[in-house]
């Protein structure tokens, strides 16, 4: 499956009409379909571009917890936390 996104520089724009009319299109969107007359405002996305940003969003959408759960950092944070309770 192709996707694509607005090329640099391109402004952000909504839809019109046709089958597409009122969808909105910005820069930092990923889109499959995409209005013919508009193609030129477009740049195709590579796959693995796109593999890579949706892991990095995966990561960013983690609790605070839940990041802290897969690091290194819980025996530190159990340690401070430790140390607030004791010295409350």
């Amino acid at each position: 499956m192709t996707s694509y996104k607005l090329k640099t520089g391109a402004a952000p724009f909504e839809v019109m009409d046709g089958p597409l009319a009122g969808r909105q299109f910005n820069r930092n969107g990923v889109y499959v379909d995409i209005p013919p007359n508009e193609a030129d405002k477009f740049e195709e996305i590579k796959e693995e571009r796109i593999q890579k940003s949706q892991g990095l969003r995966n990561q960013a959408s983690k609790l605070p917890g839940e990041i802290l759960e897969s690091s290194n950092l819980k025996p530190l944070a159990a340690d401070l936390i430790k140390s607030e309770v004791t010295n409350g």
